[in-house]
């Protein structure tokens, strides 16, 4: 019977990155057994500082009475805060670690900080999700041998959204209108107030050529009444709807026409989100240069715009609502390239191969 792998995993928090808890939950049977380690310690908190070295020390102690005990084999990191931590420890232990990147986890802008960095990934298999942080962090220094690429995945649905009675009057009704909605999903926080103004400049251009055009955005945040207020400053309050944090995703994603993925500093889940649009079949527009292009063959399975050009996405709008046959074809191309390449078992097996 083949041993069974202790795995420890600093800094993980499920809700925040739930990819990389559905790949946890998924090699448990594999025979991989994982421990669960998080932070309480806050970057904005000064005592954080003070505290630090005694910090360092305790994990030091913990994690080489683990290793000595057999508690654990291999040590992954999922933020840069576990890294700081306990990567210091593991390296003077020689303890096997693998550290999560993010997308939303940039390198360091200053010469300094870049190279504090390429110290912290010695020794240490780095994992990045998209082939522009791959080839920035080659760039940066950081050796081929100790970067992985492993592309975001979801797990297949396979049907569209159950409708209930409820479901079908809204599609009635907004079929009988003949609304061409747009959909956006996101927190309506301050980092996303400029993705929502690029948006919202693109939708007043296109509304132009498309008076029946709708803005849906699913989720909510303290920006809500801000985004409300510049909706109506541009003449949009008629055709936006804020509808909320909304716990049936497909649902909504069955009632767009096109999805919008314009993220300026797009996230894991960012990526995820756009998968979930493309298996089911929606026609994505997502900026370029940002990690998109991974995702989407651009003209293939989705469009790639000009990254923060409203006038760029107003004209992938418009060509969307002017030829539907092409809409549909890169509806049912996106499906496809998820079901082909970015199915979760395959992250699975990818990431049972590292460990």
């Amino acid at each position: 019977m083949e041993k069974t792998k202790k795995i420890l995993v600093a800094g993980f928090d499920p809700c925040r990155l739930p990819l990389f808890a559905e790949t946890f939950k998924e090699l448990e049977p594999l025979g991989h057994e994982f421990k669960f380690v998080r932070f309480g310690l806050k970057d904005k908190y000064p005592w954080r500082i003070i505290f630090l070295p005694a910090a360092k020390f305790f994990w030091f102690a913990l994690l080489a009475g683990y290793k000595y005990r057999g508690k654990f084999d291999t040590l992954i990191c999922c933020d840069e805060a576990a890294e700081k931590m306990t990567g210091g420890a593991a390296r003077i232990l020689k303890i096997k670690k693998i550290w999560l990147v993010p997308p939303e986890e940039k390198l360091p802008a200053d010469a300094r900080g870049r190279k504090k960095w390429l110290k912290a990934a010695e020794q240490t298999s780095v994992l990045v999700f998209t082939s522009k942080d791959l080839i920035e962090r080659q760039n940066a220094g950081l050796p081929a041998e100790r970067l992985k690429l492993m592309t975001p995945a979801i797990r297949l649905h396979g049907q569209k959204y159950q409708e209930n009675i409820f479901y079908k009057i809204a599609q009635a009704e907004s079929q009988t209108k003949k609304f061409f909605n747009l959909g956006f999903i996101c927190d309506l926080d301050e980092k996303r107030l400029g993705d929502l103004e690029l948006i919202f400049q693109a939708i007043r251009l296109a509304r132009q050529v498309i008076p029946n055009l709708q803005l849906i955005v699913v989720g909510d945040g303290e920006e809500k009444k801000k985004l409300l207020w510049l909706a109506k400053k541009l003449g949009l309050d008629a055709c936006l709807w804020l509808v909320g944090e909304q716990p049936q995703l497909r649902k909504w994603l069955d009632s767009f026409d096109a999805f919008l993925a314009v993220q300026s500093r797009p996230t894991l889940n960012d990526y995820l989100l756009t998968l979930r649009a493309m298996e089911a079949e929606l026609p994505v527009i997502a900026p370029g240069y940002l990690g998109f292009e991974d995702l989407i063959e651009n003209d293939r399975s989705g469009l790639i715009t000009e990254t923060g050009g409203s006038e760029a996405l107003a004209g992938q709008i418009i060509r969307l609502k002017q030829d539907r046959r092409l809409a549909q074809k890169l509806g049912q191309a996106a499906r496809e390239r998820v079901e082909k390449n970015f199915q979760l078992e395959k992250t699975v097996a990818a990431f049972k191969e590292i460990l």
